[in-house]
């Protein structure tokens, strides 16, 4: 069931991890969103605030940048993060959609250009995720480097492992063992089992609970230059 009209609509599902009950409470909360969704959040609804955090991909048809656009002219705040949000600002920031945290930076500055860098298999039930994007997994090479753990050479090379997995079947327990088949130092595994099993390690999950945080205060336009400042992975 839908909440207040004021407050700001919400696509998400898999990202929310980091995202309190409390927090959540105080949000127009809707599951992933597919192409069509964000034009029917408007209808008989004055113009607000709408985040795009959580799209499906593959199973549906994805929100499109054409729908992005039409939300805009509409009057409408469209802000994008974490995942299919991230992409799709990154793409339309010229035109007015705002894009905030590492995911949308990494877009931006072509660190990534594919969606399926963002990528998941989503449980239609629970809508969680059934997979592991390769940002994610980025993330965690990128924190094996920082701790020499790895070399950089290491770490491209174990990307490369994970990117031979199709995103709709990529999961951490493949990751794991196709690392461990080309000599990943036991050391460097068992921090990757300790890394996966944290939702703070994952730039999604952050990105979503940034985002959140900064529609509900109301200064997301401030907060939107802050990924360019620090940690870009």
């Amino acid at each position: 069931m839908f909440r207040h009209r004021g407050m700001p609509i919400v696509f998400a599902g898999p990202s929310l991890a980091l995202v309190s009950q409390e927090l959540r409470e105080r949000l127009d909360l809707r599951p992933p969103a597919r192409r069509g969704d964000l034009i029917g959040a408007t209808i008989k609804v004055p113009p607000g605030t709408m985040l795009l955090i959580d799209g499906l991909f593959g199973t549906d048809l994805s929100v499109s940048p054409a729908e992005c656009r039409e939300v805009l002219k509409l009057g409408w705040t469209l802000v994008g993060a974490s995942s299919m949000g991230a992409l799709r600002a990154s793409e339309l920031w010229s035109v007015g959609m705002i894009g905030l945290g590492e995911v949308f930076a990494m877009y931006r500055l072509a660190i990534i250009r594919s969606d399926a860098d963002v990528a998941v298999s989503i449980d239609p039930r629970t809508f969680e995720a059934c997979t592991v994007s390769i940002v994610s997994i980025r993330a965690i090479l990128s924190f094996l480097e920082s701790r020499h753990l790895i070399t950089a050479v290491s770490s491209r090379k174990l990307l490369m492992e994970a990117r031979k997995i199709h995103w709709y079947e990529r999961d951490w327990g493949q990751c794991i063992a196709r690392w461990e088949n080309v000599g990943l130092d036991p050391i460097a595994l068992e921090q990757v089992r300790k890394l996966v099993a944290s939702p703070c390690a994952d730039p999604k999950q952050r990105d979503a609970a940034f985002a959140i945080a900064c529609i509900l205060a109301r200064r997301w336009a401030w907060f939107s230059a802050m990924p360019y400042v620090g940690a870009i992975l």
